[in-house]
């Protein structure tokens, strides 16, 4: 162990100078040490006593900065690996012991997500996994929106505070996300019943150019405006023109959303 306590880098990985071959110079090659080799075995076949004994040969970890790319694979693969096996009690050992952050843990709540694993889920948000997580590299957050055709999970989410509001790094909305994908308007009805607001989405706007006549209804009865245009988007995603629900739905020929919108007061048009 070094001076602060955290352990040397030689018990995360294995790095070894590679001989020059066929003129090329000499090369480093790292992989991970034989602790973690241990420690993803033991997640796989589910030995706690044996992630016990590792646990304090490898902790605390590197502050996150500090973890190589090659560490930080292995690490989260051997969180992975106990989410795909349902090992649940070195799951919570594991976060315990620092392995919580997204970097370390994102490819293992996707697993759960995929695996329709609430249980999974809930020992994450037990011990302290943020449910609206987000952030830059984040692809798969927040994710209440990969959840949307999945009804366990979008319910269970829902019911641990998710906001269906947030925005992804793209500026798009769960509810957005609803209107677009789902092909039930229940699971519109469900985020709207959670909060979800449509004054401060393109909901409406989505629904009209898709020709969903229910879900606009549904939409303009909570509160969504007929002649809200698009809402701006921040770079690098840039600026679509801000079309209102009538120009979307006259732009894909949805000729009744169109008379419909007409008919419940909608005016605006961006003459697109």
């Amino acid at each position: 162990m070094s001076s602060n306590n955290r352990p040397d880098d030689n018990l995360l990985v294995v790095t070894e100078t590679l001989p020059p071959v066929d003129g090329h110079p000499a090369a480093i090659s790292t992989s991970p040490s034989p602790l973690l080799q241990q420690l993803e075995l033991a997640c796989q076949t589910g030995s706690l006593p044996e992630v016990e004994r590792i646990l304090p040969q490898i902790t605390p970890l590197p502050d996150l900065e500090n973890i190589s790319p090659t560490a930080g694979v292995a690490l989260s693969g051997c969180l992975r690996a106990a989410v795909t096996h349902q090992h649940r009690d070195i799951v919570r050992t594991l976060l315990k012991s620092g392995f919580l952050p997204n970097r370390l843990s994102g490819s293992s709540i996707n697993a759960a997500l995929h695996g329709d694993d609430t249980i999974t889920l809930l020992v994450f948000l037990e011990s302290g996994w943020d449910v609206n997580e987000r952030g830059q590299d984040m692809i798969m957050r927040p994710l209440l929106q990969h959840a949307i055709n999945r009804p366990s999970i979008r319910s269970f989410l829902l019911a641990n505070g998710a906001d269906p509001n947030l925005e992804n790094e793209r500026g798009t909305t769960a509810l957005e996300t609803a209107v677009q994908s789902s092909s039930s308007t229940e699971t519109v009805k469900e985020l709207l019943d959670s909060g979800g607001d449509p004054l401060r989405d393109d909901s409406l706007i989505i629904a009209a150019a898709l020709g969903k006549l229910d879900v606009a209804e549904l939409l303009l009865e909570r509160g969504a405006n007929v002649n809200a245009s698009m809402k701006e988007l921040a770079h690098p995603w840039g600026q679509r023109t801000r079309i209102t629900a009538l120009d979307a739905a006259a732009g894909r020929n949805q000729f009744h959303m169109v008379e419909w919108l007409k008919s419940r007061g909608a005016t605006a048009r961006n003459n697109v």
